[in-house]
């Protein structure tokens, strides 16, 4: 729902990504997925992740991390 939202919003020019999971996929009885954003400019990737997440109603018990400008994908 979170790559739906932010590909709605996002400018024609921004790539995103499908949830995939993560290099490591769970850690501590947790399962991990990634959604990668690119594009030329930072803020037209923050602006529309930024509404996705305001917007989203994550269920109990699941939390989002964002990583501007992530060095390591693990």
């Amino acid at each position: 729902k979170l790559r739906a939202r932010a590909a709605e919003r996002a400018p024609g020019d921004v790539r995103i990504s499908d949830a995939v999971p993560a290099p490591v996929s769970k850690v501590k009885g947790r399962f991990r997925y990634q959604i990668m954003l690119r594009s030329r400019r930072t803020r037209e990737v923050t602006e529309p992740l930024r509404q996705a997440l305001a917007e989203l109603r994550k269920p109990r018990g699941i939390s989002c991390v964002v990583d501007v400008d992530a060095i390591d994908l693990m």
